[in-house]
């Protein structure tokens, strides 16, 4: 994943923030639902239009009080996984 990628959530999806966790429906897939730890809300609400991956490493580095290589891989392996199951798309 280049670190210039923007990632933009997909179409289709509603989702919604209970206690620190978030709920995620894909509209297009039936009895599906995801369900997003503290982190990945974080992340998942900062992805609003499109976001480049610093956008997202720099604002989990500043919530989290983390470092950049900690923050980047965490930032990239979150967004690998909601690749994986088709919620964002990278252009």
């Amino acid at each position: 994943m280049r670190l210039q990628n923007y990632i933009m959530k997909k179409k289709d999806l509603v989702s919604g923030t209970v206690e620190n966790k978030t709920f995620i429906i894909d509209l297009k897939k039936k009895n599906v639902v995801y369900e997003l730890n503290r982190a990945g809300s974080f992340i998942w609400g900062l992805i609003n239009d499109k976001k480049s991956i610093p956008d997202l490493v720099d604002g989990v580095k500043k919530e989290f009080g983390i470092g950049e290589k900690k923050a980047e891989a965490d930032v990239k392996q979150f967004i690998s996984t909601l690749k994986k199951s088709k919620l964002v798309i990278s252009k």
